[in-house]
């Protein structure tokens, strides 16, 4: 049945705990009877608490979640597609914030499939919002959904769609940053632990989603949940209210990672990567970097390149600044382009937008700063001004999306 439509729902979805564990046991007892040793899995979808009653027999937890998944209006996986075109810090980053509470402390958790999905104009942001926060929680494993569907779009360029990357290249560009943030963990894990105890009441297991204030507790601090009858592990305490529930301007215990639902702005300001989503047309401000854009919504960000721990002492920085893309003759039902009706072709065209950069690099001496393609190669100088320590110089996102700022 649906959720609430029964008044033994409760006592239903129990026997389907029980025989899906049950199922779960069997299966596993005769993979291993074959001798496979790797860690298994399932359920890899939906965040519904009682869930979690059944996941906790598996080895590791893993779950999926994507930001502005087509629609169908017509014929599923037909054109016409639907989208919300909506900026995630505006909804709290329910992606990845939904995805934290059914991790289960005390066993690996994975998101083996991700994404933020074209035509979406604030995707290139998503992989800076998750890597941040897949950091901050701690997780063992994310996966971005996909490279490529099919063969032939490895070998050649096609127009992109909803999901892969591989001919996107401001989107594999936004993937960096994520990778750094999460995979090199220049975003520290969160200091807190808090636990959601799933106990046996009808109301949690009738429940359809965790409670939003302990979702958003996971844009401060490490959030998951742990059995009633299992004890805590060590360095985790129940959740017993969220303070700051009702927050739009949400900062992580770490201190490193800002989101303000108020203006659509996110930020992570690491030691060795300083990062920014800029919606609102404010600045972008770190401890070394601030970014100062047009009113158009950019993504920019400075990340050291050598085995420097800071940026401050970093010799060799890599800059991105990117911004909207779509394809070229992409086609929608009216500007708010939350109808796609057809994807178009290639060349890839990027939105034109502007910002001014100001490192504050004072032990950096005889600077240069150089334009890459999205390859890395470097195609010649840019010009900067300095002062002050202060290196400045305006970029225009199009035309160069990567930099690279050298020195001794």
């Amino acid at each position: 049945p649906e959720f609430g439509a029964h008044p033994y729902e409760a006592q239903f979805r129990r026997f389907l705990a029980e025989l899906w564990s049950g199922y779960f046991a069997k299966q596993r007892e005769f993979l291993r009877s074959l001798g496979c040793r790797a860690l298994l899995t399932d359920l890899n979808w939906y965040a519904t608490p009682y869930l979690s009653a059944i996941r906790d027999n598996f080895d590791l937890v893993d779950n999926h979640q994507y930001h502005d998944h087509p629609s169908f209006p017509v014929q599923e996986w037909r054109m016409p597609f639907g989208f919300t075109n909506t900026n995630p810090v505006l909804e709290l980053a329910s992606t990845p914030r939904e995805l934290m509470p059914p991790r289960i402390f005390g066993k690996p958790f994975t998101v083996t499939e991700f994404n933020y999905c074209f035509p979406n104009p604030y995707r290139n942001g998503g992989t800076l919002l998750f890597g941040a926060y897949a950091a901050l929680q701690d997780w063992d494993g994310v996966y971005r959904f996909a490279w490529s569907h099919e063969a032939d779009a490895i070998k050649r360029t096609k127009e992109i769609g909803p999901f892969d990357i591989v001919n996107d290249p401001a989107a594999q560009l936004a993937e960096r940053l994520g990778i750094l943030l999460f995979r090199r963990g220049d975003a520290a894990p969160g200091k807190e632990r808090t636990a959601y105890i799933l106990g046996n009441t009808p109301e949690e297991w009738t429940a359809q989603v965790y409670p939003a204030p302990f979702t958003r507790l996971g844009l401060r601090q490490q959030i998951g949940t742990v059995l009633a009858e299992k004890a805590l592990p060590a360095g985790v305490k129940p959740f017993a209210g969220n303070d700051q529930a009702e927050a739009k301007v949400i900062t992580s215990d770490t201190g490193e990672i800002t989101l303000d639902a108020e203006n659509g702005d996110f930020r992570a300001v690491t030691p060795r990567t300083e990062g920014f989503m800029l919606a609102s047309g404010r600045p972008g401000v770190g401890k070394v970097v601030k970014v100062t854009p047009d009113r158009n919504f950019q993504v920019a960000a400075a990340a050291v390149r050598d085995n420097a721990a800071s940026l401050a002492t970093s010799k060799r920085i890599l800059i991105v600044h990117l911004s909207q893309s779509v394809n070229f003759k992409a086609r929608f039902d009216s500007p708010e382009r939350k109808l796609l009706e057809s994807l178009g072709s290639a060349p890839l065209l990027l939105h034109v937008a502007e910002a001014d950069f100001e490192l504050d690099l004072p032990a950096l001496r005889n600077p240069k700063l150089y334009r890459l393609d999205h390859t890395g190669k470097r195609l010649g100088e840019l010009s900067f001004s300095r002062e002050n320590g202060k290196i400045r110089f305006r970029n225009q996102a199009a035309e160069t999306p990567a930099l690279e700022l050298t020195g001794e």
